[in-house]
């Protein structure tokens, strides 16, 4: 996840799941990546831009994650958001 590509970091996935079964553990944690992580980020993006009363306002510029806003927007028109 640290990698600043997705080869370098699949690389390093296969380097590192080859003692424990190697090809079949980086196929199912592909798996719960690609299936988890885009909700996982909706809802980190989502605490950090969400502003409303009751809540702690962290005073955070829109301005300056226009990628994080458009994806929290974007994603949330998905059926993903309502699955949980």
């Amino acid at each position: 996840m640290a990698h600043p590509t997705k080869l370098a970091a699949s690389n390093s996935a296969v380097l590192v799941t080859a003692p424990f079964g190697g090809v079949s553990e980086v196929i199912k944690a592909k798996k719960f990546l690609e299936r988890d992580i885009p909700m996982t980020m909706y809802r980190f993006l989502w605490l950090i831009i969400e502003e409303r009363t009751g809540m702690i306002p962290l005073g955070v510029d829109m301005n300056a994650l226009p990628t994080a806003v458009r994806y929290v927007n974007e994603f949330a028109k998905t059926s993903r958001v309502n699955q949980t």
